[in-house]
C-alpha cells in the first residue's frame, strides 16, 4: 500500500479513494435506498387517497350508487329478457319483433326458434327471422331492432328481392339472430 501511495502521490491516491466511495455511496443509493423511496411514497400516495375518501362522502352511498351502475349496464346488455324463462323469451321477442315491424312498414313472415348451445360460458339461443319490404323501411327495421333489442345479436343476414314494383323494388330479408344470457340451458 506504502508503494502504490508513494508511486501515486498521496493527493491523487486521496482523489481515488474519495472516488471509490462516492460510487459506493451512489450504487447504494440507486439500488437501494431510491427503491424503498419509490414505495414508500407511493403507500403516502395511498393513504392521502383513502384519507379522502371518507371526506368525499359515505362509503355506503357510493357502493350503492355502484350497484345501480351496475344493474343499468347489465339492462342495457340483457335488456328487459335478461331474467325471462325460455318459452317467455320467445314470446317476449315476437312481441317486440311485431311491434317494430308494424312502425317500420315491414312485413313479419316467420321467427322460428333454433336451438340453445353453450358459448364462451352463456347460452346462446338463436331465432330465424323472416322480414319483407323496402330498402328504407328494411334499413328503418334494423336500426330499430339495434335500439329495443340491443341484446340481440345479427349471426347472419340474407337480402334477396322479391318483385313487386321496379321503382321502389320488395325485399326479403332472412337473418338469423341470437341471445345470450348468462346461466343454465333456454332450450325451447
Amino acid at each position: 500500500m506504502d508503494g502504490l501511495i508513494n508511486k501515486l502521490g498521496l493527493r491523487e491516491f486521496r482523489l481515488i479513494v474519495i472516488g471509490a466511495l462516492l460510487l459506493v455511496i451512489a450504487g447504494a443509493a440507486s439500488y437501494g435506498i431510491a427503491p424503498q423511496w419509490k414505495k414508500y411514497s407511493a403507500a403516502r400516495l395511498q393513504l392521502q387517497a383513502l384519507q379522502v375518501l371518507p371526506a368525499s362522502g359515505d362509503v355506503g352511498i357510493q357502493l350503492d350508487g355502484m350497484r345501480q351502475i351496475v344493474t343499468a349496464l347489465r339492462h342495457s346488455v340483457q335488456g328487459e329478457a335478461g331474467a325471462l324463462p325460455a318459452r317467455e323469451l320467445e314470446a317476449f321477442l315476437i312481441g317486440k319483433l311485431q311491434s317494430i315491424s308494424y312502425g317500420n312498414s315491414v312485413e313479419l313472415a316467420g321467427v322460428r326458434p333454433g336451438q340453445s348451445q353453450k358459448v364462451s360460458g352463456f347460452w346462446e339461443t338463436t331465432f330465424q327471422v323472416d322480414v319483407s319490404g323496402n330498402y328504407q323501411s328494411i334499413y328503418s327495421w334494423l336500426d330499430d331492432l339495434s335500439d329495443d333489442l340491443g341484446f340481440i345479436v345479427i349471426k347472419d343476414f340474407r337480402l334477396v328481392p322479391s318483385g313487386g314494383d321496379p321503382a321502389e323494388p320488395r325485399l326479403q330479408a332472412t337473418m338469423t339472430i341470437a341471445s345470450y344470457q348468462p346461466g343454465r340451458s333456454r332450450n325451447l
